[in-house]
């Protein structure tokens, strides 16, 4: 049962109870000692004969709701296992029974059985037997209701950020309904492959204490729940989808025990409900958790420290996991969001000592103390720039997860903290300080910007050569969604490489690169070489970040070079990787068909013949050249403008939407001649477009593997939005607009080209000149 002892009332207590039959291990008023509260029983309550389904059962004396059915196997483990076979049955009346599913039995060993019925029935009588011939005999049994609304329960599994977060909004939230707050404090992280690697001390990773040496014993005790949740999603909520906190206590909860408190801050969701006022509570939620002693101490500490600390600016220079664990094989899905390269660290450190003072945090402490030799060396103004290494004293030992605490805590007491989007460190900290003080370096720097502050101080620092591999994949990363041209996204990609060999996602990413270019001879030489030289981690990177469902779409751009290849007979290697892509899909088909194009130029292949095992392919019965002509051919003909254009570009996708087709004809409309060839121009475009879209469903009825990815994995995403701001984008909206009424559409139709469009065209230009 999730709610505690202390939140329910025992229904059961001191009531009446029966049973099928007495033995001579029985004792007076047998059946009611199992739910008297005051009985001191050491092995069982009750005993009944030997018979064939015997039962016990209890009256309520009223209808009521039940959450759970408490059952307290007797204390001699050698006929514990008599109760293997129970079964638990509820009635109104006494005559008509329902059986309560075995599937809600939750079992701590056969020592204690909860029956979570979560207020799925009421019930007057309760009646539990064995359904074979057995005795029936157990210690207690209690049936609980809760006295309280329901929880909201902070649930998050994640590193210490986020779990310190989810726990401050479940306060808040408990404080403005009438749920009361639990949390579970998961022992260990769902991010086993982010630990840190590291022999020199200098890297922070990512850290875990058990509740126990975070949290006080009181603290605990009230509010910390000590099992699993079961079937509950940890990373969302829907509670965000409320729009008062009357809502929340009036509406249908999302789970039988109440909500999840979900990450989103309540001013996010709650209608009138300021940002200003959410931080002012949740700072005030903060200040009442109950601390350990070390923690506790720690807070001591910087408070004192922080009397004789004029105002600073925090830069949280978030990343070390991202560099130095495997969370490196896993870039596209945490480096926008989640890195901060140190090569625009300082410009803004430079630009910040104009007026404050600057402290910098992050995970690497050997860059950070390179950044602020470098920065002392270039400074000429009378603020300093420290470490948060200056402001450990000697006499507070800290390490772990308390020097994350103390350099969380110690970042609430800036002016401002500097982070990047997606810091849940940096969140955080704002929080605590109660105040908006917290920005990401992107706010400050358009996309070009961060490029060329990375290129020009890429080796100011002499930092390590993991770190300089990193940033040069961000430049190859900002290449991509400024548009450079492919020769210089793969020069970046291949720097990262010759910083970080060990990197097989730069290996990925430089094949994607030569993909783009069409240069299949190239694409095929490197798969060669990485698979015969680490075949394991190749695949490791591939497939690894699809471990999360919102990931997929992002791999879905990797994958798609692959599986719309059509020349897959002449490379063997790309037909082996779109093979393996293919059966991690679960697309067996199409993976058979892709081994079997390898296997017929390379029947020898180790690689080769191990997946197609795996495939359980016939090897003995191959598939003739003849048939995979006929299957590209086949293939080859269905291809579309659609499947065509660059999937990894959300700009080209946009420009191939019919709108913008449609507008770009009439935005080009030169003299009258144009104007009277228009209309069977515009017919010409529309049903071209329609024959392209009919043969790409067809094609991905047969082969889903060929459904685009979703525009908002794309890397030029955000830009390509801009194709939509555009005038011919509008003018062909306009027009399919017009096309959609039932009446007048020819009329309408040449008002709009004598008249509409070019009102539209000026009303553009005028707003596009403000």
């Amino acid at each position: 049962m999730i709610f505690k002892k202390e939140d329910c009332i025992d229904l059961a207590k001191n009531k009446k109870a029966m049973q099928s039959s007495i033995s001579k291990w029985s004792h007076i008023d047998d059946a009611s000692r199992a739910c008297k509260a005051d009985l001191v029983i050491d092995d069982y309550a009750f005993h009944t004969g030997l018979e064939t389904n015997p039962w016990w059962m209890i009256d309520l004396e009223n209808i009521e709701t039940i959450d759970c059915i408490r059952i307290t196997n007797r204390a001699n483990v050698r006929y514990q296992d008599r109760i293997k076979s129970i079964k638990v049955e509820l009635s109104l009346d006494g005559n008509t029974w329902i059986k309560v599913d075995s599937n809600m039995f939750e079992w701590n060993r056969l020592e204690t059985l909860d029956i979570n019925i979560y207020q799925a029935a009421q019930a007057r009588w309760v009646k539990i037997s064995l359904q074979e011939k057995n005795y029936l005999h157990f210690k207690k049994c209690e049936i609980f209701v809760r006295k309280v609304k329901g929880y909201i329960i902070s649930v998050k599994p994640d590193g210490f950020g986020m779990r310190l977060e989810s726990l401050m909004i479940a306060m808040l939230l408990s404080k403005k309904t009438n749920y009361k707050m639990k949390f579970i404090w998961p022992n260990g992280l769902d991010m086993d492959y982010a630990n840190i690697q590291s022999n020199s001390g200098s890297l922070t990773g990512v850290n875990f204490l058990s509740a126990e040496n975070v949290f006080s014993i009181n603290f605990i005790n009230n509010f910390l729940l000590q099992k699993d949740i079961k079937e509950v999603n940890l990373y969302h909520s829907k509670i965000n989808l409320m729009k008062s906190f009357c809502e929340i206590d009036l509406l249908h909860s999302e789970y039988q025990f109440g909500w999840t408190s979900g990450q989103s801050l309540p001013s996010s969701y709650i209608k009138d409900y300021s940002y200003i006022q959410c931080l002012k509570d949740l700072s005030n939620c903060f200040k009442e958790i109950e601390w350990s002693k070390d923690f506790s101490d720690i807070i001591r500490y910087v408070e004192d420290q922080s009397k004789n600390i004029d105002d600073f600016t925090a830069i949280h220079l978030r990343g070390g996991e991202l560099i130095f664990s495997e969370v490196k094989l896993m870039p596209q899905l945490w480096a926008n969001d989640r890195h901060f390269p140190y090569e625009v660290a300082i410009d803004i450190i430079m630009k910040e000592l104009c007026n404050n003072h600057v402290v910098i945090f992050g995970q690497d402490r050997e860059a950070n103390l390179l950044l602020s030799k470098y920065i002392q060396c270039h400074n000429k103004s009378k603020y300093y720039c420290k470490t948060i290494d200056d402001f450990v004293g000697k006499n507070i030992s800290i390490d772990g997860l308390k020097r994350d605490f103390f350099e969380l805590f110690f970042m609430s007491k800036s002016k401002a903290i500097i982070t990047v989007n997606r810091s849940a460190f940096g969140r955080v900290a704002s929080l605590i300080s109660g105040k908006p003080i917290r920005r990401s370096y992107q706010e400050l720097y358009t996309t070009l910007e961060i490029y060329s502050l990375i290129q020009e101080n890429i080796f100011v620092l002499n930092l390590n050569k993991l770190q300089i591999s990193y940033s040069y994949y961000r430049l190859y990363e900002l290449s991509k969604v400024l548009n450079l041209s492919h020769e210089i996204s793969l020069s970046h990609i291949q720097k990262a490489l010759y910083y970080d060999p060990t990197n097989t996602m730069w290996n990925i990413l430089i094949i994607d690169c030569y993909f783009k270019m069409k240069n299949y001879n190239q694409v095929e030489f490197e798969l060669n070489n990485i698979i015969l030289k680490d075949k394991e981690n190749f695949f490791k990177a591939l497939f690894l970040g699809r471990r999360y469902n919102w990931a997929r779409g992002i791999y879905d751009n990797l994958d798609y070079p692959y599986i719309v290849f059509k020349y897959k007979i002449k490379y063997p290697y790309i037909s082996f990787v779109a093979a393996k892509i293919f059966s991690f899909k679960k697309d067996i088909v199409n993976a058979i068909t892709c081994i079997k194009y390898a296997l017929e130029l390379q029947p020898n292949n180790k690689d080769f013949l191990e997946l197609a095992r795996e495939l359980n392919i016939d090897l003995g019965n191959k598939i003739t050249n003849t048939q995979i002509q006929k299957e590209i051919d086949c293939e080859e003909s269905v291809r579309t403008d659609e499947l065509l254009i660059d999937a990894n570009s959300a700009k080209a996708r946009i420009q191939n939407h019919l709108a913008y087709k449609l507008g770009f004809a009439l935005e080009n409309l030169k003299g009258k001649t144009d104007y009277l060839k228009i209309t069977f121009i515009l017919l010409g475009i529309k049903n071209k477009h329609m024959l392209e879209r009919k043969k790409y469903n067809e094609k991905i009825k047969e082969n889903p593997g060929l459904i685009l990815p979703p525009l908002e994995s794309s890397p030029d995403f955000q830009e390509a939005l801009k194709e939509k701001e555009k005038v011919s984008y509008k003018l062909g909206e306009a027009l399919i607009e017009i096309c959609k009424s039932k009446r007048g559409v020819w009329w309408r139709y040449i008002k709009f080209l004598l008249k509409d469009m070019h009102k539209l065209k000026r009303d553009f230009d005028k707003n596009n000149g403000e």
